[in-house]
């Protein structure tokens, strides 16, 4: 069951943003190799801290939780500005 709701829920996430989001500015023309979009993202990498860029290599899992120790780790995720996040069902307490 809870799987399902997963699901659900992921679904709807995804066609939410497929349905709203709109295509950044610079990636609408020719995309990744517009020279604007290459500037932005040298400017981008060159304005990072050496931990941010470190931070930028790392994936973390994540249990989907609403409790303490799942918002906690969420919270901990954004602030060290990970590259990417993958949501597992698994205890995190386990992981």
């Amino acid at each position: 069951m809870r799987f399902k709701q997963t699901i659900i829920v992921a679904v709807a996430l995804w066609v939410s943003t497929a349905t709203f989001a709109k295509t950044p500015r610079l990636l609408q023309r020719g995309g990744a190799d517009e020279p604007a979009c290459k500037a932005w993202v040298d400017a981008t990498f060159n304005a990072m801290s050496d931990d941010e860029r470190i931070a930028q290599l790392m994936v973390v899992a994540l249990a989907p939780g609403n409790d303490e120790v799942s918002r906690a780790a969420a919270k901990r995720a954004v602030e060290h500005h990970v590259g990417g996040v993958i949501y597992s069902e698994s205890d995190l307490a386990t992981m």
